[in-house]
């Protein structure tokens, strides 16, 4: 049976004796205790956290103009189902993600034709498979030339 978490959980309550701050579990012992497996947010690698957040910060202030078309039909859960944009899983930012869907939308562009570039997209699928996520890889000129075909593909992914 699932533990049902009351986010009143993780916020400090003061005590009856001033000045002194009841302690609370942290999230993750909240959710399970330390042998639990870790919550479907704790996505990023803890020793290159902040490295990968800051690429992944200015990936989101620096959209590519397919990046925004696409952004602008999965926001605000328009599908129903609610994404994330340039989130950190492992040491890789992926473009897009519903974790809860497990599944990681990667809009390409023109430089991953090059053979090396290939080779690098097809580790890094690798390994976010290897975390439970599906991939679909879409090309810039695809989302930019044919929305409607490529909200399709997404949503039979969701499906």
């Amino acid at each position: 049976m699932k533990k049902v978490v009351d986010l009143q959980d993780f916020v400090p309550q003061r005590s009856s004796t001033p000045k002194q701050v009841t302690k609370h579990p942290s999230p993750r012992e909240g959710l399970g205790g330390p042998s639990s497996s870790s919550p479907r947010w704790a996505t990023a690698d803890a020793q290159a956290y902040t490295t990968v957040e800051n690429n992944a910060i200015k990936n989101r202030m620096a959209m590519t103009a397919a990046e925004q078309a696409l952004w602008e039909q999965l926001r605000s859960n328009r599908l129903g189902v609610h994404f994330r944009r340039q989130h950190v899983i492992g040491m890789y930012v992926a473009d897009f993600v519903s974790l809860k869907n497990h599944l990681i939308i990667e809009v390409d562009g023109e430089y991953h034709s090059t053979p090396a570039q290939q080779l690098s997209d097809a580790e890094r699928t690798r390994y976010l498979q290897g975390k439970g996520f599906r991939v679909i890889r879409l090309t810039n000129q695809e989302v930019l030339t044919d929305i409607e075909s490529v909200m399709s593909k997404i949503i039979k992914s969701l499906i």
